[in-house]
């Protein structure tokens, strides 16, 4: 559950505790939500070729509950809804995508960068389990924080170099991998994955 705004200024002087919070704001109780605050639509296309619409609402300068040691309520942030709708208008997904912007400078970030900046999380959430899996970048075990860091960047120049041997890496199949469309008729414009590169890379 988050919180807008309280509609009492902090300035005011008064008895008791101020108020830090004001109305709830419920994800799952469009009944607790005001009108988005600003808006934005972008088309989208998926893989098979689907347009869609994607509509991008916000409001600004909500909170969300912290602990004694940890004030949310001094830490305002900008609360994103992101919904995706076919060209009959129907929802592609059965709930919305909620995200949120924090940070100073968050008034900076329009809501289609935004959105953007997440879609990205799916190539890292892969980096990752590959650089761990293949490149060893959660291998190497040291009490130096600067070692462990040049470790990263090794793995990182690692990763970097598969990508640069893509162009040239020849597609090489495990035997149970032969069937799949990917190699019965590879398309010349689709880079071969990092893992396929790293089996050419001798």
């Amino acid at each position: 559950m988050f919180y807008q705004m309280p509609s009492d200024s902090f300035s005011i002087k008064r008895k008791g505790h101020p108020k830090w919070y004001g109305s709830p704001f419920k994800l799952n109780n469009p009944l607790t939500r005001p009108e988005p605050e600003a808006s934005e639509t972008v088309p989208f296309t998926f893989r098979n070729g689907r347009e869609c619409q994607v509509t991008i609402d916000a409001w600004y300068d909500m909170l969300m509950r912290g602990k004694r040691d940890i004030p949310m309520h001094n830490h305002p942030f900008t609360l994103l809804c992101v919904t995706v709708r076919d060209k009959n208008g129907k929802k592609v997904f059965a709930r919305p995508l909620w995200l949120i912007v924090v940070g100073q400078r968050r008034g900076e970030i329009t809501l289609t960068d935004a959105y953007e900046a997440y879609r990205h999380r799916y190539d890292l959430e892969h980096f990752f389990r590959f650089g761990k899996n293949r490149l060893l970048m959660a291998s190497y075990q040291t009490p130096e924080i600067e070692h462990e860091e040049n470790w990263w960047e090794i793995a990182g120049l690692a990763y970097v170099n598969l990508y640069t041997a893509a162009f040239l890496a020849n597609r090489i199949p495990y035997p149970w991998e032969r069937w799949l469309p990917d190699f019965k008729e590879p398309d010349s414009a689709t880079l071969p994955s990092p893992s396929m590169v790293q089996r050419d890379i001798p």
